[in-house]
């Protein structure tokens, strides 16, 4: 999906500058992921490497 100017704004702080913040996502439903066999993790930034790490193996 394209992201909106707005929303690309809002996110802007994550970036060294506008034209590095994504114009496009991925977006599915919870019904989506809970049936799905496998599911990938991904994530930029020291700060969010907990959260990827404690989501671990099932």
């Amino acid at each position: 999906m394209n992201l909106t100017n707005s929303t690309r704004l809002a996110n802007a702080y994550e970036f060294a500058n506008i034209s590095e913040v994504p114009r496009m996502a991925i977006t599915m439903g919870i019904s989506t992921i809970m049936k799905s066999k496998q599911i990938v993790l991904m994530a930029w930034g020291p700060a969010k490497a907990t959260a990827v790490k404690k989501s671990g193996r099932r």
